[in-house]
């Protein structure tokens, strides 16, 4: 009886993460206004709702959506504290275009937060000089499973994108339920 108990608790989680993750994919779309290029906007969403969750701040995402050096804020007394810009491009073109705008000084007032596999090719391939990215410890593979999810152009989404993701909720779901 009380695996059962713990079976129904780990499903109803997991239902209920599916739902969020679903939520997340159409914000993402409606802040894109249509383009098929989510993987970016969920990260901002999701790294915004997480640190609003784990610090309880107020953070908000810019107006606009194509805001250039600015994505989320942290506001504080009515005033913006602190500034995110939030990246998910793993490709080493993306690196590279994002180390580019880094020396030209595009990223000088803001932190510079990424998924963790962009953190890792991101650091692995900056210069001493250049600014760190921080991880948002929100990984590639979920955000490319919400945007393939939400994507009107990928119903059905990218097998791969939803069984690596899927396998990682699954393993996270045992731990829990282990502990």
């Amino acid at each position: 009886m009380y695996l059962g108990t713990i079976i129904r608790a780990v499903n109803t989680v997991s239902t209920a993460r599916e739902f969020y993750f679903d939520c997340v994919g159409a914000e993402a779309l409606k802040r894109a206004g249509g383009n098929q290029n989510l993987k970016g906007a969920v990260h901002e969403l999701l790294f915004r709702d997480k640190r609003t969750l784990t610090t309880g701040g107020n953070f908000r995402l810019t107006k606009n959506p194509h805001a250039h050096g600015v994505d989320v804020v942290r506001i504080k007394g009515g005033k913006a504290r602190e500034r995110y810009q939030v990246k998910d491009c793993v490709s080493q073109g993306g690196v590279a275009k994002t180390l580019k705008q880094v020396r030209s000084g595009k990223y000088k007032n803001v932190t510079l937060v990424g998924t963790k596999e962009t953190t890792k090719r991101y650091n692995a391939a900056r210069k001493p000089g250049d600014k760190p990215m921080v991880s948002s410890g929100i990984s590639s593979k979920r955000t490319g499973r919400i945007a393939d999810n939400a994507s009107p152009k990928q119903k059905g989404a990218s097998v791969r994108n939803n069984f690596a993701d899927i396998l990682e909720c699954s393993v996270d779901s045992a731990l829990t339920a282990a502990g």
